[in-house]
C-alpha cells in the first residue's frame, strides 16, 4: 500500500500495491499486516481513503488476498452500488475459489476469478502486454512506412526478437535506443514511432548487406554473415530534438558499459535527430573480429556517427558499414 496520502498525486495509471505497515521500521515482523489491523486498525484512519481512490480504477485485480479485508470490501461494496459499471473486479489466488472467503464475501463473478500464483499471473501478464507493445510497433512501422513513402522492409525477425526478450529486458532496450536517463524506459506513443524508424533502418541494412541484423538487449544490434559477426554497432535515437553534438557526449558517457565486449562496437547508427551529418565509416580491419585496434579499446576516439538517412539515401553507404 502506499505510505501515506502524500502520494496519491503521484500515482500512475496502472499501479501495484502491497498491502504492509510501515516499511521503514528496523523491526521487520511489524512489516507484516495481520487481520486485526485489516479488520479494526484501519477504521476511521486515512487507509480507507486512499482504497476509495484506488478503487475507482476501471480494473482493479485483488492477489492473495485470502481473508476478508474489511477496508477493501467495504470500499468496494459502496463503490459497486454507487458505480456499479465503472470498475471491474478480479481475483487472483492459487487455491479454489470455494476456500476463499475474501471472494465469497465479496460476490464476485465466478468468471472473475483466476487461479494461479502471484509469478505465474505476473508472467502470463507480462507477456500479454508485451505482445501489445510489438503489435503497436508493428503498426508505427506501417505509419512510418506510409507517412515517409519509405520502401516496406521485412521486420518481422526483428520483431520476434523484441518479443522473444521480455518485458523487462525490451523495456531496458529501449532505454538504450532512446538515450534515456534511466536503466528502464516504459513504452510511451511518442516512442513508437522512434523505434520504428530504427527498425526499418536495421532490415533495410540487413537487406542491402545479406547480413542478419541480431537485436542484443545492451543496445547494440550485431550483424552476422555465415555464422559469423561483421559487424556490430549502438543503435540510438535523438528523440526529434537532439544533435549530433548532444549525441557525442551522450554515448561517450555511456561507452564503458560495453567494453567488457568480445566485439566492441565500431559505429553508432542514429536516427530521430535535429540535425544530420554526412558519414565516415570505414571498414573493419578484421571482417571476422572487427576493429579491435587500441583506439576502440581504449576508447581514445569517439565512436564515428552514422546517419541512417544517408544509408537510405545511398545504399552503397550500407555496404561500407557492413561489410
Amino acid at each position: 500500500m502506499i505510505e501515506c496520502p502524500e502520494d496519491v498525486p503521484r500515482q500512475k495509471t496502472i499501479n501495484v500495491y502491497y498491502l504492509h505497515r510501515n516499511v521503514n521500521t528496523a523491526d521487520s515482523e511489524l512489516w507484516v499486516l495481520r487481520t486485526a489491523a485489516l479488520e479494526h486498525d484501519w477504521k476511521s484512519q486515512w487507509e480507507p481513503i486512499i482504497t476509495t481512490k484506488v478503487l475507482t480504477a476501471p480494473l482493479v485485480v485483488f492477489v492473495g488476498l485470502g481473508t476478508p479485508v474489511a477496508v477493501l470490501i467495504e470500499s468496494t461494496k459502496l463503490l459497486r452500488n454507487a458505480l456499479p459499471a465503472a470498475t471491474k473486479l478480479y481475483q487472483v489466488d492459487p487455491g479454489d475459489k470455494t476456500s476463499s472467503k475474501f471472494f465469497q464475501e465479496l460476490a464476485l463473478d465466478t468468471s472473475a476469478y483466476i487461479q494461479c500464483g502471484w509469478c505465474q499471473f505476473m508472467d502470463e501478464l507480462s507477456q500479454r502486454l508485451l505482445k501489445e507493445q510489438v503489435v503497436q510497433l508493428e503498426e508505427a512501422v506501417e505509419r512510418k512506412v506510409k507517412d515517409d513513402r519509405l520502401p516496406t522492409e521485412n521486420v518481422a525477425d526483428l520483431l520476434a526478437r523484441l518479443q522473444a526478450l521480455g518485458l523487462v529486458k525490451f523495456g531496458k532496450l529501449r532505454a538504450h535506443w532512446l538515450l534515456h536517463d534511466k536503466p528502464y524506459c516504459r513504452v510511451e506513443p511518442n516512442a513508437l514511432g522512434l523505434v520504428a524508424d530504427l527498425l526499418l533502418a536495421l532490415a533495410m541494412m540487413a537487406r542491402v548487406s545479406g547480413a542478419v541484423a541480431v537485436i542484443i538487449e545492451d543496445g547494440v544490434v550485431e550483424f552476422h554473415r555465415n555464422g559469423r559477426i561483421v559487424a556490430g554497432y549502438l543503435v540510438v535515437s535523438g528523440c526529434g530534438h537532439r544533435g549530433r553534438s548532444a549525441i557525442e557526449v551522450d554515448v561517450e558517457s555511456r561507452r564503458k558499459q560495453y567494453r567488457g565486449r568480445l566485439t566492441p562496437p565500431r559505429g553508432v547508427i542514429v536516427g530521430g535527430t535535429s540535425d544530420f551529418w554526412p558519414m565516415t565509416v570505414t571498414p573493419p580491419s578484421d571482417v571476422v573480429r572487427g576493429d579491435v585496434s587500441e583506439d576502440i579499446i581504449g576508447e581514445t576516439n569517439t565512436l564515428p556517427l552514422v546517419h541512417i538517412n544517408e544509408l537510405r539515401t545511398d545504399e552503397n553507404c550500407v555496404h561500407q558499414v557492413v561489410p
